[in-house]
Parts: structure tokens; sequence; C-alpha cells
């Protein structure tokens, strides 16, 4: 079958859309819009599906962008019960949703898509700069940000989060990692994040997507690996003549995922029942 004549499944509830660190809901207008997940929404659309794209603080933490985005979705679907997908940091934004806002039983799944679920070590290296009396800090808050997220996104404060965010059993998790080969970098263009965070990541922990290595990015009862970038995650397409497998369009790899959230054509509690009690490892 044709990549153009995938279609997404049908779902019964809401498809909810969250963006990670720097992320956005689309920028420009008309033909020059560009969206952070690209022709996804449409696509899902498409099948019939409600999707809300949120917009969070794009340098904030944790708690301050998932109170954001959980505010968005009740204004947009009230109390109803509502999938979540989130990629990078948005993944994370959604854990705190469920397990620190109390969405157990309004969250019946959670997609991460390359998300840092055990922290980085690019994190690492700049979490000093939001030390209380760092000059890096001040400047980092003059521009905006909120510095602490650096913490959160490194590994220390990534085990602080894991600890603090069980798992809700009934919720259904499954992931998503990106590797992008090594020995296919030269064929892409050198983005930063495949010419510098990308080797970086390589040499303390592994395959990786550029921004998050694929250890990192695996949680739940389901986890699948795709060969592409960061932002391949989401279906920004960029692949090479001589390597069309990496960086390709990923609808037929998300109507596989979609598929698995409401198994029963209903409300996936099957699903959801497969998934109790992960710590982010498969389950026998």
């Amino acid at each position: 079958m044709a990549v153009e004549a995938v279609q997404a499944p049908r779902l019964s509830h809401p498809i909810v859309l969250v963006h990670g660190l720097f992320g956005f809901d689309s920028l420009g207008k008309g033909r020059w819009r560009f969206r952070y997940f690209a022709n996804l929404p449409d696509w899902i659309r498409a099948s019939g599906n409600r999707v809300l794209v949120t917009r969070s603080h794009p340098c904030g933490r944790i708690a301050t962008r998932a109170a954001q985005v959980a505010r968005q979705v009740e204004a947009a679907f009230g109390n109803e019960t509502v999938h979540l997908v989130g990629h990078s940091m948005g993944g994370l934004d959604c854990r705190h949703i469920i397990s620190g806002l109390g969405w157990g039983r309004r969250a019946l799944s959670l997609t991460t898509l390359g998300t840092p679920h055990r922290g980085s070590v690019v994190a690492d290296g700049v979490a000093p700069w939001a030390r209380p009396k760092s000059a890096t800090r001040a400047l980092l808050r003059a521009l905006g940000w909120e510095a602490e997220l650096l913490r959160e996104l490194s590994r220390a404060g990534a085990a602080e989060f894991n600890s603090s965010h069980p798992d809700c059993p009934e919720v259904l998790y499954q992931s998503v990692a990106g590797v992008f080969p090594d020995e296919c970098r030269r064929a892409f263009r050198q983005l930063p994040h495949r010419a510098i965070t990308g080797p970086w990541l390589g040499r303390d922990e592994g395959a990786n997507d550029g921004m998050v290595s694929a250890t990192s990015a695996r949680w739940g009862s389901h986890q699948e690996t795709w060969p592409g970038d960061h932002f391949n995650l989401v279906n920004w397409v960029n692949p090479s003549p001589r390597w069309p497998g990496i960086n390709a369009c990923r609808l037929v790899d998300f109507a596989r995922l979609l598929a698995r959230l409401e198994p029963d054509g209903r409300d996936g509690s099957s699903a959801r029942a497969d998934s109790a009690g992960t710590d982010g490892q498969p389950l026998p």
C-alpha cells in the first residue's frame, strides 16, 4: 500500500498532541505556515478524529507547561477522556498531567515520541547554568526561560521526576525512540542535533536520534524504535536517496500506534490493562 493511501484509525476519544522544548503549534500564515507536528493533525482528522494541538511555554518547567496543556484540553473537551501524544519534553509534561495533576482516569493513554524519560547527558552539561547564583541563570530568566527546566532534563532530575511520578495503572503507556545511525550522518544536512548533540549522546548513552538516546526514550509496555532523527518522530520527512528508510514518512507507523489505543474499537480498556504497573520496561 502506498504511504499516501494510509488512513489513520478512527478513535472514539480525542487525541491531544503536545510539543517539546522550544516547541509551538504552528508559525507563519497561509502557504508559509510551518507546523510543529507537520501533516499529522490533518491526517488524523481526515479519518474523523478530534485532534487538539496544544501550545505551552517553549522554555518552561514541566509543571508550568503541563498546567497550560491541561487547561487547553479542558477548554476543548471538558471532562472527556483523551489520548495524549507527547513529543520530546512534551511527554514529560503529559506524565505530570497524569500523575501530578491527577488525570489517571481522564487520560486513556500516553504515547511518547523521543521523550527523555531518563534525562540526558547534554542536559547534565548545561544544568549548572540554572544554579541560583549563576549569571547564566539570570540571563536565561531575562530571556523568558524558567531555568530550572535544565535541571529537570538532566539525568539526576529525571530520576527524581520518575520517583515522584509513577505510572498510573489505568493508563496505557507506549513509546517511540529514534535512532539516527552514525554511518549515514554525512548523507544528510549537518543540523546541530546531528553534528553536535548526536555524537555527544553517542559517546555517553549510545544510539540516539540526535537529541535523546534510545535508552532514555523507551518507556511503557509497548516500545518501538524508528530509524530517523528527533524531528522525524513527528513526521518531518527528509530522506536521502542513499538511505531511503531514514527520516522517511511515518504515517504507516503512526497508524499502527493509534490502532493500539482502542483495540476493542471503543475505549482501549484491554490495552490499558496490559500496561498496568509498568516502570518503563517491557512486560513479560
